[in-house]
């Protein structure tokens, strides 16, 4: 899916502390952008670091 200038939004989320001692973390994305992306759970996300922005990219479905 790709977004226009004009269908942009700022998304602000919190790492979590997964709270096991591992120092894993996570991050709950919103709801609203789930469904905008169809991502559901399980689904596979890459995370790339480009000019000093994370990029997040669906790679299975």
């Amino acid at each position: 899916m790709r977004f226009t200038e004009k269908s942009l939004k700022k998304w602000e989320v919190s790492i979590v502390d997964a709270g096991d001692g591992s120092g894993d973390c996570y991050v709950q994305f919103p709801s609203e952008l789930l469904k905008k992306l169809d991502w559901h759970e399980g689904d596979v996300i890459n995370i790339d670091i480009v000019n000093d922005q994370l990029l997040l990219t669906k790679l299975n479905g």
